[in-house]
């Protein structure tokens, strides 16, 4: 069995604080310096959108009903919104961190639970420097909740797996039923199978088949579907338009977790294997760890105790209703995170496997690595004037700031870790001196490289700038009704910098494509009035296409204003133009060079 906490490790009463608090660091800072990302747009529009319209029932985007996720990730962020009087990026974020925080206490505790505090803290640390904890948690998106909450009802059901009650299954049962309003069947799902397998020591589940279960199953299933009940009596803003498909949000929750999670073995996004190399990509920098640790507890599979093989079993069985599922993408592996990173923390902290050489090697080679990348870190300070003959472009002044910082307190950390008396280190942290100072050293420069490395290079990014350019400069006399959009959907991201306060219109046909027919048509209503076109650089050959037919003068070659496209980027990079006609349908340009003004207000370089 794993080795028990020593007098060091004593002599701090809560290091579960200090790994909090670095966890809490790592997740909040620098958490609103980035401009949206990935589908963030998504989650930031609809909540602006339903402060707009009042209407929190009815999540939409650009005024099309979009419930392809439940409500309460949404909510989330409205509640923050209205507690800090604002809505920006922290905001938007803020849900995702708070909840990556409780999913990570939730581990340690379920950790301690099931073996000891070294392994609990060992599994803590690794998660906080982990690729999947650290992406996820600083993401407006709704998978690091869905973690979470799987988490926090395995955290309640190992607290009370020894007795039961009502009270007790429906608190389990409510948590699952409000997850899977974050994002959908796993969180009614993988708690359960999770939880079931360590119930099997000395048939602990016979206590559990009580009439109590089944009414608080009931109960929270009530509550779970009155959410999606409410939405469909509560009535909608009239300009709204439903979606193509017709569903409403628990026509939708069907659809997506069961006619297609169900359909086993009909694979159409990745292979049923994927998985596989998809779960150690989320565990990075610790993929060789957690694996090694997984084998490890299956080679002690006699000795392990049936907390560890409940674990095991429970693991093998959440992985497989994955794989088995026709919905798949890299990150829905995400819950499994926690379970890999305390497999992880028994590997290190387990007594036995001290006596394995190849085990202080392996812990030795991530010692030098953290020593390595540290110090390459520190004389970044060296060759900052020459950084940009290296990469081929001026890198933020952030970045080059932070990196040789970052690399210095890592280096701190291995100095200690050096010298023979590192008792105070393993206090600190609760984790075992022989690997202690590796572990926090590469925790350190991966939670520096999440939090402040890549946050600054958003100032390479060019989207923000441009719509709030955009915003600032927006004709007064333009309604949002007289702006298109020549894309198969509105950009949510412009949506939400530009603040529009109605929807604008999409050249979108029935089949859901660019229509030069439906711009001609949105042009000839509007004759007459001042308009906007907003298109995509890719575009333009359609675009092109349909100018024979439309009541305009617009030369697609010289927008008004146009994304700024960077030195590195290339031709195909999707940049978004926007051209601003007047009255008699002329654009800015056009006008100008009819007065013989050569201003071009356009960024491109």
């Amino acid at each position: 069995m794993t080795g028990q906490t020593d007098n060091g490790a004593r002599r701090l009463r809560h290091p579960e604080l200090l790994l909090y608090l670095f966890a809490a660091v790592a997740l909040l800072v620098l958490l609103g310096y980035e401009g949206l990302r990935g589908s963030e747009d998504r989650w930031a529009e609809i909540v602006r959108e339903m402060q707009l319209n009042g209407d929190y029932w009815h999540p939409a985007l650009n005024g099309r009903v979009y419930f392809d996720k439940p409500l309460l990730s949404y909510w989330l962020i409205a509640a923050a919104a209205f507690i800090f009087r604002q809505l920006n990026e922290f905001i938007i974020r803020l849900p995702s961190a708070l909840l990556a925080l409780a999913g990570l206490a939730a581990t340690v505790y379920v950790a301690r639970k099931l073996f000891n505090r070294q392994v609990a803290l060992t599994a803590g640390w690794l998660m906080a420097g982990s690729y999947g904890f650290l992406w996820f948690g600083r993401l407006a998106e709704a998978d690091m909740g869905n973690m979470a909450v799987i988490m926090l009802a395995l955290a309640w059901f190992v607290r009370y797996r020894y007795r039961g009650g009502f009270w007790v299954y429906l608190v389990f049962f409510l948590i699952c039923a409000l997850g899977a309003h974050l994002k959908g069947l796993p969180a009614l799902i993988v708690p359960p199978v999770l939880a079931v397998p360590l119930l099997w020591e000395n048939k602990l589940y016979l206590n559990h088949l009580k009439i109590s279960l089944l009414a608080a199953a009931v109960i929270a299933g009530g509550v779970f579907y009155g959410i999606y009940y409410l939405s469909s009596v509560f009535p909608m803003p009239e300009f709204y338009q439903l979606p193509s498909h017709g569903l409403d949000g628990w026509g939708l929750f069907i659809r997506e977790n069961f006619q297609r999670a169900t359909a086993a073995f009909d694979h159409k996004d990745e292979p049923f294997f994927s998985y596989a190399y998809n779960l150690p990509r989320l565990l990075l920098p610790w993929s060789v760890f957690t694996t090694i640790g997984l084998g490890w507890m299956i080679y002690r599979w006699k000795s392990l105790g049936w907390n560890g093989r409940g674990m095991l079993i429970g693991f093998a069985l959440v992985f497989a209703l994955f794989s088995a599922s026709e919905s798949r993408r890299w990150y829905y592996i995400l819950p499994l995170l926690p379970y890999s990173m305390i497999f992880g923390g028994y590997f290190l902290a387990d007594a036995v496997s001290d006596a394995y050489r190849w085990k202080r090697y392996l812990i030795e080679a991530f010692r030098y690595l953290a020593i390595f990348a540290g110090s390459l870190a520190v004389i970044s300070v060296i060759v900052i004037p020459f950084w940009s003959k290296l990469v081929g472009f001026h890198l933020p002044l952030l970045f080059l700031v932070a990196l040789p910082v970052l690399g210095a307190l890592t280096l701190l950390v291995m100095a200690v870790d050096e010298r023979r008396s590192r008792t105070w280190l393993e206090a600190l942290t609760g984790m075992p001196r022989n690997y202690a100072g590796m572990v926090l050293g590469v925790t350190i420069l991966a939670a520096g490289g999440f939090s402040v490395l890549k946050a600054s290079f958003d100032d390479l990014r060019t989207l923000r700038p441009f719509a709030r350019e955009l915003k600032a400069n927006w004709p007064a006399a333009v309604e949002p009704e007289d702006t298109i959009f020549f894309s198969v959907e509105a950009n949510a991201s412009l949506n939400y910098y530009v603040a529009f306060s109605a929807p604008i219109a999409v050249a979108v046909d029935e089949k859901e494509r660019v229509s030069g027919m439906k711009l001609a048509e949105f042009f000839t209503a509007r004759a007459g009035r001042p308009t906007v076109l907003i298109a995509y650089s890719k575009y333009l050959p359609e675009l092109e296409a349909a100018l024979p037919a439309l009541p305009i003068k617009i030369d697609v070659k010289r927008p008004d204003y146009q994304e700024k496209r960077l030195s590195f980027e290339n031709a195909k990079s999707r940049k978004m133009l926007v051209w601003i006609l007047n009255a008699r349908g002329v654009s800015a340009t056009l006008a100008n060079d009819n007065n013989s003004t050569t201003t071009q207000r356009g960024t491109e370089q």
